[in-house]
């Protein structure tokens, strides 16, 4: 695994059990992810308690066809994408996610700021230390 799959296990903050941290990482691909990328999409389905929804949410960023699967085309549709776009285009499919689920008005709030944490340590990773 790439040494990022420790930073977003970090990131997570020992929340969740080793074996699932690790089931998700291969669920979304995280080694084949560009930095920041990865954090992003494997956050979310820790969240979403589904690799595969998180990747439908990737594709649907990425414009590519959605079906949940990182297969070739959504692999060859991020390599493509300017990186910080895709994380961007992330976070807005993520942010519009959160506030369409019936209990917005009372959880909202909360799940903004960490979607805003995880694009925060999701351009941390991206962009190149100077």
């Amino acid at each position: 695994m790439k040494e990022n799959y420790a930073v977003a296990t970090k990131f997570v903050g020992g929340q969740v059990p080793d074996d699932v941290l690790q089931f998700v990482w291969t669920g979304v691909s995280g080694d084949e992810l560009p930095s920041g990328i990865d954090l992003m999409v494997y956050d979310m389905a820790l969240d979403l308690s589904s690799p595969g929804s998180a990747i439908m949410q990737l594709q649907k960023a990425v414009d590519a066809q959605i079906n949940g699967r990182f297969d070739a085309e959504t692999q060859h549709a991020v390599e493509t994408s300017y990186n910080l776009a895709v994380l961007v285009n992330l976070w807005s499919v993520q942010a519009a996610y959160y506030r369409a689920l019936p209990r917005f008005e009372e959880y909202g709030a909360d799940w903004l700021m960490r979607a805003a944490k995880r694009l925060q340590a999701s351009l941390n990773l991206a962009l190149p230390a100077s």
